[in-house]
């Protein structure tokens, strides 16, 4: 009890910091939800549940690209999805046929999702355009502004950045 307590409050803090779906990446991943629904649900179900569970977790972050300021405009946003007509209103999750799928995803569409296997493809690509310009930013994860913000626009000027 103590520990639904905790998790709570501190899930209740961080409505008002985080934005929507990285507050349900971590209510999802610290209260197991998609485990728990697993055991709760009629065998039958749990496919759908699942794909439902994600698909949420998805609508919040294709909403503005997951970066909406509150929580209270998100809840506004799935009301009014809910209001709209059939043909305007999000799909339910996709339900696999059993099979062994393939979901192809940008790492933000698949932020928050568990896979035994996860390819980064052209992770370690080289920089294609070379006459552009160059940002380098010191910004710690927990800082208001960056340190340091300097745009570049030739590879030798680099070295004086």
């Amino acid at each position: 009890m103590k520990l639904a307590r905790a998790r709570l409050a501190a899930w209740q803090e961080g409505a008002d910091r985080l934005p929507v779906h990285d507050l349900l990446d971590r209510i999802y991943f610290e209260g197991e939800v998609l485990q728990r629904y697993r055991m709760a649900v009629p065998q039958g179900m749990i496919a759908a549940v699942q794909a439902n569970l994600h698909a949420f977790i998805e609508l919040a972050l294709n909403m503005d690209s997951g970066r909406y300021p509150s929580l209270a405009r998100f809840i506004d946003e799935v009301a009014a999805l809910r209001r709209a007509p059939e043909q305007e209103s999000p799909d339910e999750g996709l339900i696999g046929d059993g099979g062994n799928p393939l979901r192809i995803l940008t790492v933000h569409g698949a932020k928050g999702l568990e896979a035994p296997i996860v390819w980064l493809l052209d992770a370690n690509a080289a920089q294609r355009n070379e006459s552009g310009y160059r940002i380098l930013v010191d910004w710690p994860p927990e800082a208001v502004a960056p340190r340091h913000f300097s745009l570049v626009s030739r590879k030798a000027e680099l070295a004086r950045a």
